[in-house]
């Protein structure tokens, strides 16, 4: 008997230990007329690193990203890309940097232009959070759309 709670135990403490370390978000949508809101609730593992996330379909124009920094706030100057299916971010970088202590407002970025524009999107993005080494981070990052 002793045993097989010893062995329950540490079983326990395993499944435990390991759903708690995975990094997790959930995405919610909204709409008002053709205006699209995706929000994305974001946590990182335990060790800081975040795993990809596809987001749900985007068919129409990004205009603009939100960022904020959760109340276990990531590590300062961490990076975040929006990639779609053919790896390109649709961000042109300018979500880079993002602030540990404010929330940010950012255009997509056309490096070759020099400028700031809309970009068409069809279909789902990859986000990805990098920089960030804050155990159990938190952030929301919420994706603005003129739907097709």
């Amino acid at each position: 008997m002793f045993k097989k709670t010893i062995i329950l135990t540490l079983f326990l403490l395993l499944i435990s230990t390991s759903v708690m370390a995975a990094s997790s978000a959930i995405q919610n949508h909204y709409k008002l007329g053709g205006l699209h809101r995706l929000e994305i609730v974001w946590t990182a593992h335990t060790t800081g690193a975040f795993t990809s996330l596809t987001t749900h379909q985007i068919n129409g124009l990004v205009f603009g990203v939100e960022t904020d920094p959760g109340t276990t706030a990531p590590t300062d100057n961490y990076n975040i890309t929006l990639t779609d299916q053919y790896d390109l971010d649709i961000m042109g970088g300018s979500l880079t940097n993002r602030d540990t202590a404010n929330t940010e407002f950012m255009q997509p970025y056309n490096s070759v232009q020099g400028s700031y524009l809309s970009m068409p999107v069809h279909g789902a993005l990859t986000l990805a959070i990098s920089g960030n080494s804050q155990n159990g981070a938190t952030g929301k990052v919420i994706i603005y759309y003129f739907a097709k």
